[in-house]
């Protein structure tokens, strides 16, 4: 099976100077796509669009407003409740986040996908 093609494609990538929204950045431009990185930190905005300026036919940033941090324990205290012992890797996630951007995905509507390492099955 083929990869996935965003030749022609427009993204906004919102949150996307790092984490997750970095890794869904990476991923589109790799395949295609013209990626607009949007982030509450504008440095790592450009920053993330920088790496993948040769991939892009077009880029940009823009800088969000803060709408609040997570308190600085938060993320190590829900990875502690995991089985793994750790929460997902942006690259993990955003696999499924891209899948559904394509036309691959055309026929899946209104569905819920839960991507959470078998977290809530247990």
């Amino acid at each position: 099976m083929s990869m996935i093609d965003f030749d022609g494609e427009v993204a906004l990538v919102t949150g996307g100077g790092s984490g997750l929204g970095a890794a869904i950045a990476q991923k589109l431009a790799s395949r295609g796509a013209a990626v607009m990185v949007s982030d509450i930190d504008g440095e790592s905005a450009q920053n993330v669009a920088a790496r993948h300026q040769g991939q892009l036919s077009r880029s940009g940033t823009h800088q969000d407003t803060p709408t609040g941090n997570l308190p600085a324990d938060a993320l190590p205290a829900w990875a502690s409740q995991h089985h793994r012992g750790r929460l997902g890797d942006p690259e993990e996630v955003s696999a499924l986040i891209c899948f559904l951007l394509s036309s691959r995905a055309s026929f899946i509507t209104g569905s819920y996908h839960l991507v959470d390492g078998g977290f809530t099955a247990l």
